[in-house]
């Protein structure tokens, strides 16, 4: 099987979710015994380039069973040369509104509000959210639409190109005095999560007193951390199996009884219980 990407793990801009991914389908290989998983990097350069180049190689020798294929690479295999190699596929978090089926998709707004109830429940209620630009539009309107935050412009964005400035807008979000500033936090991307921390420690405040932290990660590679957060997610392993069912049915030419399948959001306390595989059932 192929994860196809469209940048490389060097590129300034690879996010953890690829890196889970990859580390996820080294388990599994190593668990199962029977697959074996290839990764194909910086295939959004196009046709000519030496890692599309061995992508089309690789399909026409049969040596792929299927591709997964990630964001950032969704237009050149709907639309574009990726498109036309008679192999399966499915969109790793693909839009099946745009005709990107079959997908998984992982449900960001289970994730946020899991994390806004955790914080709740912990008696908070002076919520603040920081995002990554591009990815937060939609959850962004979500949790306004639902009083989070609790004032609009406690909702800050960063691209991928500057997570770094997280850190200070941390701070200033703490810029108020104790009884007004935010007394929770909720980092909806887990690339965000140690500059997010930063902040917090720069502005002189005690995580687990003064504030909560609810952070986004890709389970079960969590990033570490020396300070307590509640961290939920969403597990690459469910990704992965969900993926190989598609593609499993689309080699067998069966059709498929959904578009999509979603994965759901999971505190670290719910990863070893019993969980029914997303499928998405042959008909």
């Amino acid at each position: 099987f192929g994860l196809v990407f469209a940048t490389n793990p060097t590129h300034p801009e690879w996010p953890r979710f690829f890196t889970a991914l990859q580390q996820q389908s080294v388990a599994l290989q190593q668990t199962r015994g029977d697959i074996t998983f290839e990764s194909y990097f910086d295939i959004g350069r196009g046709p000519g380039s030496e890692g599309f180049s061995r992508l089309v190689d690789d399909v026409r020798a049969h040596r792929v069973a299927g591709l997964l294929l990630m964001p950032g690479i969704h237009d050149l295999a709907q639309d574009g040369p990726l498109g036309s190699l008679s192999v399966p596929n499915v969109f790793v978090c693909g839009d099946p509104s745009v005709g990107r089926v079959p997908s998984v998709a992982t449900d960001g707004f289970d994730l946020c509000d899991r994390m806004v109830q955790s914080l709740r429940d912990l008696g908070r209620s002076r919520l603040a959210v920081v995002a990554m630009a591009g990815n937060s539009a939609g959850h962004r309107a979500y949790l306004i639409k639902n009083n989070v935050p609790s004032r609009p412009h406690w909702v800050q964005t960063v691209g991928r190109e500057n997570v770094a400035d997280v850190r200070g807008l941390v701070t200033l979000l703490m810029d108020y005095p104790a009884d007004e500033r935010p007394d929770g936090l909720i980092v909806l991307d887990d690339n965000l999560t140690e500059h997010a921390v930063g902040g917090l420690i720069e502005a002189g405040v005690t995580i687990g007193r003064d504030i909560d932290v609810a952070a986004h990660c890709n389970w079960p590679w969590a990033v570490a951390s020396a300070v307590p957060i509640q961290r939920v997610g969403f597990h690459t392993g469910h990704i992965l199996s969900a993926s190989l069912n598609a593609i499993e049915l689309l080699r067998n030419h069966k059709k498929l009884a959904a578009e999509q399948v979603t994965v759901p959001a999971l505190f670290e306390s719910e990863l070893n219980r019993p969980w029914q595989a997303a499928e998405f059932g042959g008909i």
